[in-house]
């Protein structure tokens, strides 16, 4: 009867442990997802200073991306 008992508590800290993998693999994806959404933001607004640093307008866009 104990013995049954124990095995029992083993599965419920396996799931338990099972559980927190998912989560934390999950916010690893998402960590990684976001860096590289913020990325691409910067990438992209740094292109855009660069194109209108040609026209003379490169501070208002500086300024621009790092209000954004």
């Amino acid at each position: 009867m104990n013995n049954n008992n124990n095995d029992t508590v083993i599965v419920e800290e396996e799931r338990y442990e099972f559980i927190a993998t998912v989560i934390s693999y999950i916010g690893l994806i998402l960590s990684l997802i976001g860096a590289t959404i913020a990325l691409y933001i910067s990438y992209a607004s740094y292109k855009r200073s660069v194109q209108n640093k040609g026209s003379g307008n490169g501070y208002g866009a500086v300024t621009t991306a790092v209000i954004a």
